[in-house]
C-alpha cells in the first residue's frame, strides 16, 4: 500500500507517430520536429508535486478524457470564461438538454473534464473504446487522473499509456463540443515563442515610430484593463517594479508611456531593440506591473496588453497575458452578433468645441433629450468598491435604457474601460445587497426626476428585458480632404467609417453575452464626430472664460437673465470672466 505522502514517479518511454496528430491546427509549425519517443509519468502518492508543471503536454489530460467520455457519462465540468472566475457544472448530465443546465460560449475555455469511461456496450460499434470498461472514472485537465476497476499489473503501464496518448490525439470530441477549437488557448511552446517574437517586432516598431514623432503609430500593440468581475476606475496609473521607484503617475492606461518609462533605463532599452533575443523582453512584461492608484489593483503589464497578429492564415489574439487562436467561424460570429446589436443613434453629435470633453457632451446631450444624466455620479457601496450607474437614462414608453458613453480614439483600453463599466453596473443592479444604494443613488441625483426613474427601474426589475445596456461611442475625429465649408459630407475618406478591431469585437462579444445572461437587453450606437466643423463665432457673441477654457454664447435677449447676479470683469484682452457658480441659466 503506498501512502499519499510517498513520492513514487514511473517514467515509460514508448515510440510514437506524431505526424499530423496535433490536437490543434494551430499548433502545428514546421518549425516544430516530430518526436519518434515520447515519455509519459505516471504518479502515485504525491509523485506529482515534483513534475515541472511547464514540461508537461498541456491540455493532454482534457482532451484524452474529452475523448474517453460519452455525452451522456459527464459527471463534472469545469470553465472559465474571459476575465471571469471558474465555474463548475456537476451532475450525471451536465450537458443536458435544457440550456439552463449547462452553457458554454464560444469564447469560454474549459479547463476539466470528468465522467465515467464508455464501456463496449455503450460505444455499441465504435472501437477506438476497445477494452475501455477497465476504469472506473477519468478525470483530465493537463494531468490524467484514472481510476480503475482492479489492480493493473506494472508490465501493462505501457500498452496503457500508448492507449491514452492515442485519445489524446482522437477527434471525438469534437461532436460534443464543435466549437471547442473557434477560441483555443495556444499550448505548444513552440507556437506561443513565435507569437511572443511578433509581438517584440511590434513593440519595437513602436519604439521607432515614438522616436520619430509620427503622428500615428501603425503598431497595434496596445494596453486593456483586464476584464474582472468587480469595478475598476479609469484614473491614475502607475508602472511598478522596475527595480527603481517609478513616481510619474500617468492619466489612464497608455502603452507609449509604458515605453517612455523604459526609455529612462538605459539597459532595458537595449534589450528591447535587441532583435535576437525577444524571450528576454516578454520577461520583462511579465515582471512589470500596473497599479491602479485609487483602486490599489494590480497586474503584470503583460497581462494587460492587447494585441492581434496573423501566422500561417490563422487569426491569433493576446488576452489577459494569453495567446488564442481564434477561428473564422469565430470571427463570424461576432461580426454578425456585433451588427444585429448595431443601432442608429437618436443622440446628438459631439463637437470638441461645443462640448468640450466627454461629461461637457452627457449634460448637454441628456438635456436636449430629456434623460436623466447620470455622469460622474460615483456610487461608493463599500471602502473599496464604487461605480458608475451609467451616463445616462433614458425612458421610452416604461422602456429603460442604461446608456453608456465613451469617446473613441483608436485605443481598446478606452473600449474596454466602457464595456467593463456596463457589465459591473447591470451585475450590481441584481445584486439585492446593492440594489437599493442604486435606487437611492439616482433619486438623489436625479432631482424632480429621480424618483419616476427609480420606479421604473423597480417596475422593470420584474422584467429585465425593458432595461437595455447601451454602449454609445463616439466617432474617432475623421480626417479631412477637401475644404469642409464646401461640403463637409464628401470630406471623409472609405478608412474614416467607423469601425472596432476584432480584439474589441470579442470583448463586445464576451460582456454582451453575460449581460443577456442576467436578462437585459443590449445595444450599440455611433454618435457622429462633428469636431472637424468649428462653430462660427459672430461679433455679438460673448466669450465666456472657464478653467478648462472659453465658449461663447449668443447675445440675444436673455443674455441679461443669465448673468442676474454673476460678477463679471473685463479683461485687456477683451473677454468677460465670471464663475459658473455666479451665473444663472447658462447652458454648459
Amino acid at each position: 500500500m503506498i501512502s499519499k505522502r510517498t513520492y513514487c514517479l514511473l517514467f515509460i518511454k514508448f515510440k510514437v507517430d506524431d505526424s499530423g496528430n496535433s490536437q490543434s491546427s494551430a499548433d502545428s509549425d514546421s518549425e516544430s520536429q516530430h518526436e519518434e519517443y515520447r515519455w509519459m509519468v505516471v504518479t502515485k502518492g504525491s509523485g506529482h508535486q515534483l513534475l515541472d508543471l511547464e514540461s508537461m503536454e498541456k491540455g493532454f489530460g482534457l482532451y484524452a478524457a474529452l475523448n474517453a467520455i460519452g455525452p451522456k457519462t459527464i459527471t463534472n465540468m469545469v470553465m472559465k470564461s474571459t476575465g471571469g472566475k471558474m465555474q463548475s457544472f456537476a451532475g450525471n448530465n451536465p450537458k443536458g438538454d435544457k440550456e439552463t443546465e449547462f452553457r458554454m460560449h464560444e469564447t469560454d475555455i474549459l479547463k476539466r473534464m470528468a465522467g465515467k469511461v464508455l464501456n463496449d456496450k455503450e460505444a455499441k460499434e465504435d472501437i477506438s473504446v476497445k477494452n475501455a470498461d477497465i476504469e472506473i472514472g477519468i478525470n483530465g485537465s493537463d494531468m490524467l487522473k484514472v481510476r480503475f476497476k482492479t489492480a493493473i499489473p506494472l508490465e501493462k503501464f505501457p500498452e496503457l499509456c500508448d492507449r491514452y496518448y492515442k485519445k489524446y490525439h482522437e477527434k471525438t470530441y469534437q461532436k460534443l463540443f464543435p466549437n471547442l477549437l473557434d477560441y483555443e488557448p495556444i499550448r505548444k511552446v513552440k507556437t506561443e515563442a513565435i507569437l511572443n517574437k511578433k509581438l517584440v517586432e511590434n513593440i519595437r516598431l513602436l519604439m521607432e515610430e515614438m522616436e520619430q514623432n509620427k503622428a500615428e503609430f501603425t503598431s497595434t500593440v496596445d494596453f486593456v484593463y483586464p476584464l474582472t468581475d468587480e469595478p475598476i476606475s479609469d484614473g491614475k496609473i502607475k508602472f511598478t517594479k522596475f527595480g527603481r521607484n517609478v513616481k510619474t503617475e500617468y492619466d489612464g492606461l497608455c502603452f507609449e508611456n509604458y515605453l517612455k518609462e523604459i526609455k529612462k533605463n538605459p539597459a532595458e532599452t537595449e534589450i528591447f531593440k535587441d532583435k535576437n533575443n525577444p524571450q528576454k523582453v516578454i520577461n520583462i512584461l511579465k515582471k512589470h506591473g500596473v497599479l491602479l492608484c485609487d483602486d490599489r489593483k494590480e497586474w503584470s503589464v503583460m497581462k494587460c496588453l492587447s494585441f492581434d497578429t496573423v501566422h500561417k492564415d490563422k487569426r491569433f489574439i493576446l488576452r489577459d497575458g494569453l495567446w488564442y487562436k481564434i477561428s473564422s467561424n469565430l470571427i463570424m460570429i461576432v461580426k454578425n452578433y456585433f451588427d444585429n446589436k448595431l443601432t442608429e443613434s437618436v443622440l446628438p453629435p459631439y463637437n470638441e468645441h461645443i462640448h468640450k470633453d466627454e461629461t461637457g457632451y452627457n449634460k448637454i446631450a441628456a438635456k436636449e433629450k430629456c434623460y436623466l444624466c447620470m455622469d460622474a455620479k460615483i456610487l461608493k457601496f463599500d471602502r473599496s468598491n464604487k461605480f458608475e450607474v451609467c451616463d445616462m437614462l433614458s425612458n421610452e414608453k416604461g422602456l429603460l435604457q442604461m446608456i453608456h458613453v465613451k469617446i473613441y480614439k483608436g485605443n481598446t483600453k478606452d473600449i474596454g474601460y466602457l464595456f467593463q463599466q456596463g457589465f459591473i453596473s447591470a451585475t450590481y443592479l441584481r445584486d439585492i445587497k446593492i440594489q437599493k444604494k442604486i435606487y437611492d443613488w439616482v433619486e438623489k441625483h436625479g432631482e424632480e426626476e429621480g424618483e419616476k426613474y427609480v420606479n421604473l427601474l423597480k417596475q422593470v426589475e420584474r422584467n429585465p428585458g425593458n432595461i437595455t445596456v447601451s454602449f454609445a461611442v463616439i466617432e474617432k475625429e475623421p480626417k479631412i480632404t477637401k475644404n469642409v465649408t464646401q461640403n463637409p459630407l464628401s470630406s471623409f475618406l472609405d478608412d474614416n467609417k467607423p469601425k472596432l478591431g476584432i480584439n474589441c469585437l470579442i470583448l463586445f462579444y464576451d460582456i454582451s453575452k453575460k449581460i443577456e445572461s442576467l436578462g437585459y437587453k443590449v445595444s450599440f450606437e455611433w454618435i457622429k464626430n462633428q469636431s472637424f466643423i468649428k462653430p462660427e463665432i459672430s461679433e455679438n457673441d460673448i466669450p465666456i472664460k472657464y478653467d478648462t477654457g472659453f465658449e461663447s454664447i449668443k447675445d440675444d435677449n436673455t443674455i441679461k437673465d443669465a448673468f442676474s447676479g454673476a460678477t463679471m470683469n473685463s479683461t485687456d484682452s477683451g473677454y468677460v470672466e465670471t464663475s459658473l457658480s455666479e451665473s444663472k441659466n447658462i447652458n454648459y
